[in-house]
């Protein structure tokens, strides 16, 4: 059952000769986290510590940063560093919940992840949140169960706002 849909996904520029395929990987990164990131506030009832984890193929050594960022009050996400540098690129995925208000609310960043890489290979990237993270989705399922308890059939559950940010720059 999807309860959320997708947000555009920002491209990148691209800077190096491997970057074409670098930058498909981080694509491909960038949804996996992002339908992890789904999967945890749509089922936020069952699950009490989070750690997020996302394979992530490095074609060329260089540097990654990932931002998770939640919006409880608001649709629109701002996960800082969701913006390619001119040496490197990057992506932003997300996704929004029926019930969640339009405007602005207030993002916070709830997961910082920064790793550098010295050679081409496939790691896994660890996304832990943080307090303020760990709270929202506590709070997210409780008034889940409420909702669930008097609407068995509702069609509109609480939801959040989320964003997903990487980018990676080559070493160069």
């Amino acid at each position: 059952m999807k309860l959320l849909v997708g947000l555009p996904v920002l491209l990148a520029t691209l800077a190096h000769g491997a970057a074409p395929s670098q930058d498909r990987r981080l694509q491909l990164a960038c949804t996996e986290t992002a339908e992890s990131v789904q999967s945890i506030v749509v089922h936020a009832t069952s699950y009490q510590d989070v750690v997020i984890g996302t394979r992530f193929r490095a074609v060329v050594p260089g540097v990654l940063t990932g931002r998770i960022a939640f919006n409880s009050s608001g649709s629109t996400i701002h996960v800082a560093g969701d913006k390619s540098s001119s040496e490197g690129f990057g992506c932003a995925a997300g996704a929004v919940g029926p019930g969640v208000p339009n405007g602005h609310g207030h993002s916070q960043v709830v997961s910082t992840l920064h790793r550098r890489f010295t050679a081409p290979g496939t790691y896994m990237l660890r996304f832990d949140l943080n307090r303020f993270g760990l709270r929202t989705l506590a709070r997210l399922g409780a008034a889940d169960q409420a909702y669930r308890t008097r609407h068995p059939h509702g069609r509109r559950p609480p939801s959040i706002a989320f964003g997903v940010s990487l980018s990676y720059t080559p070493a160069g």
